[in-house]
């Protein structure tokens, strides 16, 4: 009569289709291979601020609202989560387990500017700033190519965000943070 009912699992998935053609397109096995990829996310090849690689993530202060994810999200390998914030400016430190040498940044988030400092004999040195291109997109994954340095922590201060319809003003929003050795 063109209905049915299912009961569910806890996290259990069930795909339906009521086009046959499509029905025979979708292959389980690969769909869920493409669930556990996702659901375990993995570090960048290369990336020294991952939690893979011993890099660890602190702020200036705690994820507002509490129904976000923790920072720690924003190096664990995954662009699917975020960290989110309250009110700018914010400051985000990586600790790494050693010193590092570092020349490039990946930043997946909502910043229109920012900056980035490493720490060098006992003091935080500014890197560089960057201003986005495009702003008036919600979400933009740049990439900052600065002077190779040696550190064992860079700071990133976010100035200020984009300001679209889709969120409020001066919350910040990061989905995820790389560091590289290499400017490729």
């Amino acid at each position: 009569a063109g209905t049915f009912s299912d009961a569910f699992a806890p996290y259990a998935t069930h795909i339906y289709s009521s086009a046959e053609p499509l029905a025979r397109e979708v292959r389980m096995a690969a769909a869920l291979k493409d669930i556990e990829a996702n659901a375990h996310p993995t570090a960048k090849p290369g990336d020294l601020a991952a939690r893979d690689n011993g890099g660890v993530v602190s702020v200036s202060q705690g994820s507002q609202p509490q129904r976000w994810p923790s920072a720690g999200y924003m190096n664990d390998g995954s662009p699917w989560s975020s960290w989110h914030r309250g009110r700018l400016p914010q400051q985000v430190d990586i600790t790494f387990a050693v010193p590092q040498r570092i020349s490039r940044m990946v930043i997946d988030s909502n910043l229109s500017h920012l900056e980035i400092k490493a720490w060098r004999d006992g003091a935080w040195h500014s890197l560089t700033e960057l201003k986005s291109l495009n702003p008036d997109v919600r979400r933009e994954t740049q990439t900052i190519r600065f002077t190779p340095v040696e550190t064992g922590k860079l700071r990133l201060l976010a100035r200020s965000v984009k300001s679209v319809m889709s969120m409020p003003d001066n919350v910040a929003q990061i989905w995820e943070i790389e560091a590289y050795a290499n400017d490729e």
